[in-house]
């Protein structure tokens, strides 16, 4: 066998080691994110409550969430609830059940560009494009999520049967960051177990997604990219030496 036949054959599986898996609209880009390519933005979804997740493993995260905040979010001056200015309290989060009211999820996007998770710092809650009500509204994010990337109908849910159900766990209702404008004390939500869109009064107990922009691919450890050169080098070599003589 000649280095450049081994080469040939040894470089993909390297190479695959460190591949995407990609299924139609929607990449696994690993680290729990998910790329959109219809939306151009990338999802949290392999987690579907990462709030409550991050809770498990720090017992003080709803204090660093408002702090993050300085212990304020800003909404809507017409929110008659808020006048423009909501102070934090711990009631605005449930981290046993993964829950937050509206502005306790925007507060802990605010906490996710903090620390700059996944290395990025201008995570969102989705938007509602459309703020229509009821079921095939695809005119908003997880409205588009729900019915065409996931190619699910009104009141299924996504199943073990749907190729996606890998990429998008623990699904749940999700708070929208688009205020209700006929009645700013409330926002707009998506039920991703039925296909619902709706609103709610803001001091609801829902869950959040976090989206970003565009593709986001997580860099790989440092660990990670060692092996990986590593690899290369080692099938550099490898060619060289089985390379027939002249």
């Amino acid at each position: 066998m000649t280095g450049r036949t081994l080469a040939a054959i040894l470089i993909p599986i390297v190479l695959g080691c460190f591949s995407r898996n990609a299924l139609a609209a929607l990449t696994d880009n690993g680290d729990g994110l998910v790329y959109d390519s219809v939306l151009n933005i990338t999802w949290t979804a392999q987690n579907g409550n990462l709030f409550q997740s991050m809770a498990g493993g720090n017992a003080n995260l709803v204090n660093d969430i408002m702090a993050a905040s300085g212990g304020v979010i800003h909404d809507n001056p017409a929110d008659t609830e808020s006048n423009g200015g909501y102070t934090l309290s711990t009631s605005d989060f449930d981290a046993a059940k993964g829950t937050m009211d509206w502005w306790g999820a925007e507060a802990w996007i605010t906490y996710l560009d903090s620390i700059r998770y996944d290395g990025y710092s201008d995570w969102r809650l989705p938007v509602t494009g459309n703020p229509v009500a009821g079921y095939n509204q695809t005119g908003s994010e997880m409205g588009e999520l729900y019915y065409t990337a996931l190619g699910l109908t009104a009141g299924s849910g996504i199943g073990g049967g749907n190729p996606y159900y890998g990429l998008f766990d623990n699904l749940s209702i999700y708070w929208s960051a688009s205020e209700y404008s006929a009645d700013y004390t409330q926002a707009w939500y998506f039920n991703a177990l039925t296909g619902d869109q709706n609103s709610s009064l803001k001091d609801t107990q829902m869950a959040a997604l976090a989206v970003l922009p565009g593709n986001a691919i997580v860099a790989p450890a440092p660990g990670a990219a060692w092996l990986f050169l590593s690899g290369l080098g080692l099938l550099s070599a490898l060619a060289g030496r089985l390379r027939p003589s002249a």
